[in-house]
């Protein structure tokens, strides 16, 4: 009986869980740095740091894979975000991979 619970549970797992976690962080860590941010005033000394975690997050969040539709919006609008230079096409590569992935679900 165990097993059956096990494979249950199993089934039902969400494959971008990881992913959505990196992305709902990285939504807070923008949305702090947008608040703190004030152009025409002295720079917030959090803003480095803030700035640094997001960039850290947004290259883990681009290697990482996409399971579900979901998942890949949730990349996409970080990706959009970050402005990512593509001269050499990785990105859109890992994008058509990812959707090619979900499409297949």
């Amino acid at each position: 009986m165990a097993q059956a619970n096990e494979h249950f549970t199993t089934s039902k797992q969400n494959h971008d869980a990881a992913l959505l976690a990196m992305v709902d962080q990285h939504d807070a860590l923008w949305g702090e740095w947008d608040r703190i941010t004030d152009f025409g005033k002295n720079e917030d000394p959090r803003t480095r740091a803030l700035s640094d975690e997001c960039y850290e997050l947004e290259r883990k969040i681009t290697a990482t894979p996409a399971f579900t539709r979901e998942g890949l919006a949730g990349k996409r609008r970080v990706i959009r975000r970050a402005e990512f230079e593509d001269d050499s096409g990785v990105i859109a590569t890992i994008l058509e991979l990812d959707a090619e992935r979900v499409a297949a679900r």
